[in-house]
């Protein structure tokens, strides 16, 4: 009885751990193919956003609308991700197959966060005599050209505390914006490397292995205690010696280990057919994101020209009341000096 048992528990839990294990196999490669249309999709759509790129896109109050252009970079997100989930994929079926070549090639889980944002561009402040404060890409002009530039602290000339700017003034939103962003994205995108899958042909082998080995200890113990005369009480699975139960098993598990290599093969087939399929989609792959992102992008870039627009119309406002303050405040002779063709007077001219 002891002997059966063995032989249920470790042939049969070896024939369940088998099938299982092709089972799921087979399945990670169907979650490939899936994959696979899953991508070939989402790079569909994106060429036809593409042929429809000359639409005007509709109105929207701009108070209320996220940065951007939202659905262009969900799906931007979502199409990097996809190749992302292909490339572990493929690399997990390759590793359990043992079709690559190389071992130090990893499944490493890396960020794929895109930022949603530009970098802010508000108008400039006024300096403590009137000028206008240079901008970053105004002093990289004047720089390129040979100009001065406002002297940095610790230079000749500059105000402590600053960097050329007004006194007391912090960095520009924008610098500090895309600073924030970049610390952000590497912290986010720190590396992590997964453990490299456990193939496919040696899982099931050592199993197969260990059940052999304890059915061949439990016969041995069976038949060497067993009387010569005492008869067999279960004729039909254990056989009359060791060697005759031992063939049977051998039979069982070499049976077990045909069909193991004929599952890698067939594996291993679909998987070439499949990295050929991702290859020439892969080449479609940037394209695609690209016409996403710079549809965000543009999206942005409108809704900064709006507000940038709005911004310079209050502030002309406010300049042209002040003008119209500064014009009352005057003398009627002096609004237009240069309308009376001469110099305007003065009181010891008069007298004389």
């Amino acid at each position: 009885m002891t002997l059966i048992e063995t032989l249920n528990k470790f042939v049969e839990g070896a024939k369940k751990r088998a099938s299982m294990e092709l089972s799921r196999n087979s399945q990670e490669g169907e979650a490939i193919g899936t994959t696979l249309q899953q991508l070939h999709d989402a790079v569909a759509r994106a060429a036809n956003q593409q042929a429809a790129a000359n639409v005007p896109a509709p109105a929207v109050d701009g108070a209320a609308a996220p940065p951007g252009d939202p659905v262009a970079l969900e799906q931007c997100q979502a199409l990097l991700s996809t190749v992302d989930r292909l490339r572990q994929q493929v690399l997990r079926q390759a590793q359990v197959l043992e079709l690559l070549q190389s071992t130090g090639v990893t499944n490493t889980t890396i960020s794929l966060k895109i930022s949603a944002e530009l970098q802010p561009l508000p108008l400039p402040d006024s300096d403590t005599d009137g000028a206008a404060a240079p901008t970053a890409a105004s002093e990289a002009t004047a720089a390129g050209k040979g100009a001065a530039v406002r002297p940095t602290t610790g230079q000749k000339g500059g105000r402590p505390g600053t960097s050329g700017g007004s006194p007391g003034k912090a960095a520009p939103p924008g610098r500090q914006a895309q600073a924030n962003a970049t610390a952000s994205v590497a912290a986010e995108g720190a590396q992590v490397i997964e453990a490299p899958a456990v193939p496919l042909s040696r899982d099931i082998s050592a199993v197969i292995d260990a059940a052999k080995q304890e059915v061949e200890t439990a016969a041995k113990a069976y038949y060497t205690s067993k009387e010569a005369n005492r008869p067999i009480r279960y004729p039909a699975k254990i056989a009359p010696g060791l060697k005759e139960f031992m063939a049977g098993v051998d039979a069982v598990l070499q049976g077990l280990q045909q069909m193991l290599q004929e599952h890698v093969a067939t594996a291993a087939k679909q998987l070439r057919v499949q990295v050929v399929q991702t290859q020439r989609l892969l080449e479609r792959v940037p394209a695609a994101v690209m016409v996403l992102y710079v549809k965000h992008l543009l999206a942005a870039a409108d809704q900064q020209r709006s507000k940038l627009l709005g911004d310079f119309a209050g502030r002309r406002q406010v300049l042209d009341q002040q003008l119209e303050r500064n014009k009352h405040s005057l003398q009627p002779s002096m609004l237009h000096p240069s309308r009376s063709g001469c110099a305007v007077p003065s009181r010891r001219s008069s007298r004389a």
